[in-house]
Order: structure tokens, then C-alpha cells, then sequence
């Protein structure tokens, strides 16, 4: 066997094993059962908002003409100085991805809906506000935000109370019971 013909050979045998390892990938993605990713998710997710998080049901569809992923009974916790209980419950979300873009590293929801979120919403004297997360300081806070492109957004079934005792102002309790 010549050179060239060995070097053909394990190209050839290159390309089935990546083959191979790109099959068992988008199996592996297809028929994972994704809930059981729930804990890990919310440690993850709570670590990168430092307060816990829980999540109830976690569901993902990858291999389909509309990607999308569906949290149930999601909970997020208050900054240890804002008091106890949740910030926010929110009964289910689910996002419609465009896999395309998340290829580019850009995310874009054409679909966002939001059944029964509860949120909490407290800011307190100094200025240290429940909704800002993670330990950015007053500098990094200053920069904006890179958010994901969102074409639509549902909200159904939800309640808002804020206070702000810097600005003095309190929204007691605002609901929303038909889909916005």
C-alpha cells in the first residue's frame, strides 16, 4: 500500500468518525430527556444571578423547524439583604429559538410567552435594587445590556408589586388576567 493510498484510507476513516460523532451528537440532543437537567440548569443559571433559582419542568426541542425550550414552575429567589421569598414565580415560559443566528452567537426569539409570572420587585434605600443581578459593579451596571432579539412577547395571568423606598413610590399589586 503506497502512501497516497494510506493517507485516502484515513481520510476516509477521519470523515466516518466525524460523521459518526456528529449521529450520535444530534441523537443524543434529540432524545435526551432535558428535565433531568433541570438542577444543574438552575444552579447554573442561579450562580450567574447570584440567588437561587428552581425550576420545576424543563423541556427543549432542538430538532424541529422551530426550536424551542419550556420552563415550568420557575422561581427565583431575593438577594439575601432583600428579605425572604421568591423575587419572581413564573408558571411557565417558553422561547421559540432561531437556530441560524445561535449559530452566528446571536440568540433571536420570535416567540416568547410568559403564563403567570408573580414578581416582587423591591428597591431599597441605598439604591440596591432586586432586579439588577449578579456583582457588577456601579461601572459595569452603567453599560448597556446585551440583550436577545425578541419579535414577540405574551404575558398572561400576572401580578406586580413594587416598592422603591429611594424614589418613594409603591405599585401595591398590578394584574394582568387576559394574554398582552
Amino acid at each position: 500500500m503506497s502512501l497516497g493510498e494510506r493517507g485516502r484510507s484515513a481520510l476516509k476513516w477521519t470523515a466516518v468518525a466525524v460523521i459518526a460523532v456528529v449521529i450520535v451528537l444530534v441523537c443524543f440532543a434529540a432524545f435526551f430527556d432535558w428535565n433531568l437537567a433541570r438542577g444543574p440548569v438552575a444552579r447554573m443559571i442561579g450562580r450567574q444571578l447570584d440567588r437561587p433559582v428552581q425550576i420545576s419542568e424543563l423541556r427543549v426541542v432542538l430538532l424541529s423547524s422551530h426550536p424551542s425550550i419550556s420552563v415550568s414552575g420557575l422561581t427565583i429567589g431575593n438577594p439575601s439583604w432583600a428579605g425572604s421569598g421568591p423575587m419572581a414565580t413564573i408558571g411557565r415560559i417558553r422561547l421559540q429559538l432561531r437556530l441560524l443566528p445561535l449559530l452566528k452567537g446571536q440568540i433571536v426569539l420570535p416567540y416568547v410567552d410568559i403564563e403567570k409570572p408573580d414578581l416582587h420587585l423591591y428597591a431599597d434605600r441605598q439604591g440596591q435594587a432586586n432586579w439588577e443581578f449578579g456583582h457588577a459593579t456601579p461601572a459595569e451596571r452603567s453599560k448597556p445590556t446585551k440583550l436577545p432579539i425578541v419579535r414577540r412577547v405574551y404575558i398572561s395571568q400576572g401580578n406586580l408589586e413594587m416598592k422603591d423606598e429611594q424614589r418613594k413610590l409603591e405599585i401595591g399589586r398590578a394584574s394582568c388576567r387576559e394574554r398582552v
